[in-house]
């Protein structure tokens, strides 16, 4: 059973890091994308809970919907950073990310010249080492319950 648990851990472990390499692709091939002018409609603040009954973790997340025209077509975006963006612990942090995006405030929104659909405001990726140094202890802990 222990080694079962390791190979598990070592999969999804590898499969976590495979992930965030895919999303880093994603961030380093938005360089190129155009950018357009939008508006911010939203800015908030939402309490998010994880986990499990007795084992409940509260975070904080910023929340932003913009909207943005590409080719004379509207389209409303939410996604802040393209990279995914961390959720904190302390909703002063959150509120802080939102500062520089107050509703009605223009903005670039970076758009995929093949899917305007998809945009960010922000092309970059938080928590890369992060996930790879957790990866990486996982694979460790993996190989030692498995062998």
């Amino acid at each position: 059973m222990k080694q079962l648990l390791g190979v598990l851990m070592i999969i999804a472990s590898i499969g976590t890091a495979l992930h965030a390499l895919w999303r880093w692709q994603r961030v380093r091939a938005s360089q190129s994308w155009r950018s357009t002018e939008g508006e911010i409609i939203e800015a908030d603040v939402r309490k998010q809970a994880s986990g499990g009954p007795g084992n409940v973790t509260r975070t904080w997340g910023a929340v932003v919907r913009y909207r943005y025209q590409v080719g004379g077509r509207s389209y409303v975006g939410k996604r802040l950073k393209l990279g995914g963006e961390l959720d904190t612990g302390s909703r002063e942090r959150a509120e802080a990310r939102l500062l520089p995006y107050p509703p009605g405030a223009r903005v670039d929104v970076y758009y995929n010249p093949t899917k305007p659909a998809d945009a960010c405001l922000e092309r970059d990726m938080e928590g890369l080492a992060f996930v790879f140094a957790i990866a990486a202890a996982f694979v460790v802990v993996g190989f030692v319950l498995a062998s």
